[in-house]
């Protein structure tokens, strides 16, 4: 479930909303008292008559508890009437209680209902109709705003799917390499390939993966890879200055297409993520500086 709300925090930063609760000795809960049918108008919360948020430095967090057979749903956005508006819509145990799904909504004001879906997931017998499954949300801020979501992950040894890097819009170029962004939300056994071909078979291509516990299956961690034209390689963790993994590809393989894959676990790839055009990374003794001068920060912050 958690791949399904960060799915939907790419397209909007979100603020739960909630107004029409009545106390309940359900774990400290509050039980929701106005539930219509899903197309009648509903009644919407303010964030501030929530006692029970939690918060990190890059997210927002909370609990809600579904008791049923099948079909809920959880709608928030940025308005107590979000009307001729966009909100996120999360299904849990819809399609008989065998799927859920994360959707954007726009719904006029003659309650008129257009559904964009971000992600789904088969999720058999999640709901149940003798007790309450809990479920933990967590909205994030813009860890991943502007990336895009990789839907064509297989198996690590199946029929990957190469796309061209030429396409990316966030690949940063410098003197002596070029720079870009992605992201895994997942336990581990994430892998990254590249190389010249769309189809490279009987030939070589990079792969980067399998670091113990750099990922989390709560929260997505954005990685920056930098190929240098000598053929060095460094990875780091955004927001760090160093980086973890650095090593030199004497072939000097060529990032004309590249794929993500899986081992054994389900993850959620983003790419394309905008890369920090004012940071400057500089690779010295085999490490890289990532440094900000005063006046590209005066640039970027009168933009």
């Amino acid at each position: 479930m958690n791949s399904l709300i960060v799915a939907a925090t790419i397209v909007i930063s979100t603020l739960f909303s909630a107004d029409a609760f009545h106390s309940n000795s359900f774990d400290g809960c509050k039980q929701y008292g106005h539930v219509g049918n899903y197309n009648d108008p509903l009644t919407y919360i303010p964030i501030t008559d929530l006692q029970n948020l939690g918060f990190t430095n890059k997210s927002m967090f909370f609990k809600i508890a579904v008791q049923g057979s099948t079909d809920g749903f959880l709608r928030f956005g940025d308005s107590l009437y979000p009307y001729n508006k966009e909100v996120i819509e999360i299904v849990f145990g819809g399609w008989t209680n065998t799927k859920s799904a994360g959707r954007r909504q726009h719904r006029t004001a003659s309650n008129k209902a257009t559904n964009t879906v971000l992600a789904e997931v088969q999720t058999p017998m999640l709901l149940s109709a003798d007790r309450p499954t809990m479920f933990l949300v967590e909205l994030f801020d813009d860890v991943i705003k502007d990336c895009k979501q990789y839907y064509d992950l297989v198996d690590y040894n199946g029929p990957v799917k190469y796309f061209s890097t030429a396409n990316l819009q966030h690949v940063r170029s410098t003197d002596q390499s070029k720079v870009f962004k992605f992201a895994v939300l997942g336990p581990g056994d994430g892998h990254l390939r590249y190389g010249m071909w769309q189809f490279p078979y009987d030939n070589d291509v990079m792969e980067i993966g399998k670091t113990p516990m750099l990922l989390s299956a709560d929260r997505p961690t954005v990685f920056l890879v930098e190929l240098f034209h000598d053929g060095t390689i460094q990875v780091r963790i955004d927001g760090q200055d160093h980086p973890f993994l650095l090593f030199n590809d004497a072939k000097m393989i060529p990032f004309y297409y590249m794929t993500f894959t899986k081992w054994k676990t389900d993850v959620v790839y983003f790419y394309d993520c905008p890369v920090d055009k004012y940071a400057k990374i500089c690779y010295e003794d085999g490490k890289m500086y990532v440094n900000r001068d005063e006046g590209s920060l005066n640039q970027s912050n009168s933009i």
